[in-house]
């Protein structure tokens, strides 16, 4: 029998480029992410290089890209590609994700200054020829003709992306009447428009076709062009020098001189873990279902079993047989020394807390245990309960570990991990990754960043939760089930973390500001403010007394007695008996709220009262009444939670309770300040607020030449905008006229109406509208800046802060029209208040340092926004000023100075300014 001949290896050289291009255009340009991110270029790649995958089986295969900056062929020729249209900015920003989507499947791609892609793909076919391999060319550009050969063949793309269309020098003479050496003289006669290529004026497709195949060349053209005489020949002669040219732009260059190893070229599958991340993070739930088929193929993996894809939603499971599965205990110091000394010599690893409540005062001990994991090993549990080990021995022994600063630690939640820890007198100083503010940073407006959301939005990891109906032992070993399945996957979720955040320019973000703010946070948590609960009580009863005052007048004055707290109740003495206008209906009936009260107010007293007691009921119930649970019994303090993954701006928000939420702008709000109190006689509260921190920054991202000079020369910018905005001199500025320029300062930044304006200021909208009209007319660069923004945020789907925070707009272009003017308007006012965010968030981290380094006895204790509250000894008060003031002026360069105004007082409240500020 004859021998069967061997198939000969394959080298297939895809143009990175052309068919990154066909695939965004046969796409719609509606795919995105969640994030705002364009993926259809890139899913359109992906899946022409599975099919390739699949069909061809490559056994060498590597990419070509075209280097961003001019070629030789621009040396030669000043206006090559001259009449190209700019690369769309939504195709530009998926070429980092394409070369992403190479790496996980470990094909090798190149680019090379001063060439282009053709000519990286020229110069492989050489170089696979001379290795005795059959080389094949995957493009959407036919330039490529002229490399063909029996030992090189061409798979052109024709309708879209995948439907591939092969090329050979027998196909090529079919189609054309060409051999692939007259492919260049070909395109130099006819031209090239998309590439400026001029040929020769009066010669197309198929005039080019005819005379090539009657001349054969060329060069036999212009040797002879009086053989075809007439406009043709005269053509022919008058541009001969221009047809040489178009011969040389045309001309792939086969020898560049780069280096190409062919054993890195040779494919042995893809990276599976890089693949789940990196389709989980682009939305690709369709080809995470092809995955596991790859897998079996041979391809590289770190050593995970491929996962099963579970019913049609294209979510992965990464479970095992069992549902609930165990850690591994570490019940004696044997065994616990021994895994320590593991860890230490590890490069990283990871942990995860076993809580016994989510909040819990901070002086309790709420931590049940810690789950660690080793990269590739099964995951270990140490108890701080049951086990028979003491805590202060095990924390012990953790100490060593969490004070290395060469272990590298990747957690979810690090601030409730660092509280663990500062509780047990150990300080943090090992490197860390914290998953949950990388998530937060990534996509900033989901509602809830919980680690099994992430790991199956990232990963396709769908871990199961703790079952509702389980109570007692059975949800604490389900939750440890959790913890042990999610501890080891949290080394791939930060690999893809970090990468996506690399991709987006949020690396810096992450490490540089809200990592080193997690300490700080923790220690101000710890810390907490006292409370003087005698003065609590005082204010509760005067507030008690109150109320009992407007309740007995609005009753005189309704002329019965009625439950004020009764929606219903109020409706029918409003509107039935006192017969007063009806504002607004509901479907309830009308409409008792804040606003209509407010227009009630001027028609009849009892609205005020109303508004009154509603305002002061609340303030009883919320805050006074409120408090009390949250008083530490062992402290005397309260504990608040800073959170820092909740708002979409980056600031930083507060609960348990919220202390940046007392009503100061009501003196009986203001007045609940009062019973907060330094810890001791000798001590007093400090604040530092920044003065108009958010105009400031508007000044700096407008370049507005009014703002940023009324700012420099020390003006009260209300003045100055009053005096603007109403045309007289600052002097002549009335209070009315400073309030009302206040208004519209700031209403300017949130994207006021006219109507919104004319409601703040008691007007009518037309005078409002006048207000911001004027505004604009004075401060041009502010409107501009704005026009600017939305223009940005409509191109890129996003908006940033001075640090480079993002926040995504999916509605920045949506067709309805109040989706779309609520995203311009986030558009206009994240920049301002984010990056006022980031510099306070600064100053804290600079600020905690300094305290550190010179010993203060000083403590930050809260930050309220814009304003950071300190407890300080009475003899460091003033080098303590000196210090903040330092740092949070100098934290950030603005085209206008940062300004600090400082206060100092024996409570909250009774705050006074320091001399000399």
């Amino acid at each position: 029998m004859p021998q069967r001949r061997e198939k000969q290896p394959t080298f297939f050289v895809l143009d990175g480029h052309s068919l990154a291009y066909r695939a965004f255009f046969a796409l719609p340009l509606e795919l995105v992410t969640k994030q705002g991110m364009h993926t259809g270029a890139v899913l359109g790649f992906t899946n022409m290089l599975l099919r390739l995958i699949k069909d061809e089986s490559p056994d060498y295969l590597a990419v070509a890209f075209d280097y961003p900056s001019p070629t030789f062929r621009h040396q030669k020729y000043e206006s090559y590609k001259a009449t190209r249209e700019k690369t769309p900015p939504e195709m530009s920003e998926q070429l980092p994700l394409i070369k992403e989507v190479l790496c996980a499947f470990n094909i090798p791609y190149f680019e090379k200054e001063g060439y282009e892609a053709d000519d990286l793909i020229g110069t492989f076919a050489r170089l696979g020829e001379e290795a005795g391999l059959l080389t094949v060319i995957v493009t959407a550009d036919a330039d490529v003709y002229q490399l063909l050969s029996p030992a090189v063949k061409v798979l052109i793309t024709r309708k879209g992306i995948s439907n591939l269309v092969e090329v050979t020098p027998k196909r090529l003479w079919e189609d054309f009447g060409l051999a692939p050496e007259q492919w260049i003289d070909f395109k130099a006669l006819k031209g090239d428009s998309s590439d400026n290529i001029p040929g020769v004026p009066g010669i197309g497709e198929k005039r080019a076709l005819q005379l090539l195949q009657k001349y054969k060349s060329l060069d036999e053209l212009l040797l002879r062009p009086e053989k075809v005489g007439g406009k043709l020949g005269e053509s022919l002669s008058r541009n001969a020098a221009q047809a040489l040219l178009s011969r040389e732009l045309v001309t792939i260059d086969r020898q560049v001189p780069i280096e190409l190893s062919l054993e890195e070229c040779r494919f042995s599958g893809p990276d599976i873990d890089a693949l789940y991340g990196l389709f989980s993070r682009l939305e690709f739930n369709s080809l995470l279902k092809k995955i596991p088929e790859l897998a079996e193929k041979g391809a590289k993996s770190s050593g995970k079993k491929a996962p099963e894809i579970a019913g049609e939603t294209g979510q992965i499971s990464l479970l095992e047989e069992k549902k609930w599965v165990k850690p591994r205990f570490l019940s004696s110091i044997d065994e616990l020394e021994s895994f320590l000394g593991r860890l230490s010599r590890a490069s990283s690893f990871a942990v995860l807390l076993s809580l016994q409540k989510e909040s819990s005062p901070p002086y309790e001990n709420c931590c049940r245990g810690m789950v660690f994991s080793l990269k590739g090993e099964e995951p270990c549990y140490i108890s701080f309960q049951s086990n028979g080990l003491p805590l202060e021995q095990i924390c012990g022994k953790l100490k060593k570990i969490f004070e290395d600063r060469s272990l590298q630690l990747i957690t979810h939640d690090l601030k409730v991990l660092l509280k663990f820890l500062l509780n047990n007198g150990i300080t943090f100083k090992c490197a860390a990754f914290d998953t949950l503010l990388a998530a937060y940073l990534l996509e900033a407006d989901k509602p809830a960043y919980h680690l099994s959301l992430l790991l199956e939005e990232y990963l396709g990891s769908k871990i199961p939760l703790p079952e509702k109906k389980a109570a007692g032992k059975e949800k604490e070993e389900q939750e440890l089930s959790f913890l042990a399945r999610s501890v080891g996957e949290l080394f791939l979720l930060e690999k893809v973390l970090r990468d996506n955040l690399e991709l987006r320019k949020l690396k810096d973000l992450l490490f540089r500001l809200e990592l080193p703010l997690v300490p700080v946070l923790a220690k101000m948590e710890l810390k907490g403010i006292k409370v003087d609960k005698k003065i609590l009580q005082e204010l509760a009863e005067e507030m008690e007394a109150s109320l009992f005052q407007l309740e007995k007048e609005i009753t005189t004055m309704a002329g019965q007695s009625f439950n004020l707290n009764s929606p219903q109740q109020l409706s029918y003495i409003l509107f039935e008996k006192l017969k007063l206008p009806v504002v607004r209906k509901i479907k309830t009936g009308y409409s008792t709220d804040a606003r209509v009260l407010q227009e009630l107010a001027n028609i009849h007293p009892i609205a005020s009262l109303i508004y009154e007691y509603r305002t002061l009921s609340k303030l009883k119930n919320t805050y006074l009444e409120g408090f009390y649970p949250f008083i530490n019994k062992k402290t005397g303090r309260i504990h608040t939670t800073f959170n820092q993954a909740v708002t979409a701006t980056g600031r930083l928000s507060s609960k348990d309770p919220n202390l940046q939420n007392i009503p100061v702008k009501l003196e009986s709000g203001k007045r609940l300040r009062r019973a907060f109190i330094p810890s001791n006689k000798n001590s007093l509260l400090f604040a530092a607020d920044y003065s108009q921190i958010e105009l400031r920054i508007l000044a700096h991202l407008s370049q507005d030449p009014g703002l940023i000079e009324a700012f420099k020369s020390g003006e009260d910018i209300h003045t100055r905008t009053a005096a603007e905005v109403f045309g007289v001199p600052p002097a002549q500025v009335t209070p009315l006229m400073r309030s009302r320029a206040k208004a519209v300062n700031f209403g300017i930044i949130y994207g006021i109406s006219d109507y919104g304006l004319s409601q703040d200021l008691q007007i009518s909208r037309a005078e409002a509208g006048q207000y911001i009209k004027q505004y604009f007319q004075r401060y041009p660069g502010v409107e501009q800046y704005i026009k600017d923004c939305i223009s940005e945020a409509r191109k890129k789907g996003y908006v940033t802060t001075v640090m480079n925070r993002r926040r995504y707009l999916r509605d920045i272009n949506h067709s309805n029209f109040s989706r779309r003017s609520f995203a311009e308007r986030i558009a206009r006012n994240t920049p301002v208040q984010g990056s006022a965010a980031d510099i306070i968030k600064a100053a804290m981290c600079a600020i905690d340092r300094e305290l550190e380094k010179e010993n203060y006895r000083a403590s930050m204790l809260l930050q309220v926004h814009d304003e950071l509250i300190f407890e300080v000894p009475q003899e460091e008060l003033e080098k303590l000023s000196m210090m903040v003031k330092e740092k949070m002026e100098g934290i950030f360069p603005l085209s206008v100075p940062l300004k600090v105004d400082l206060k100092a007082g024996k409570d909250w409240y009774h705050l006074f300014p320091l001399k000399g500020d």
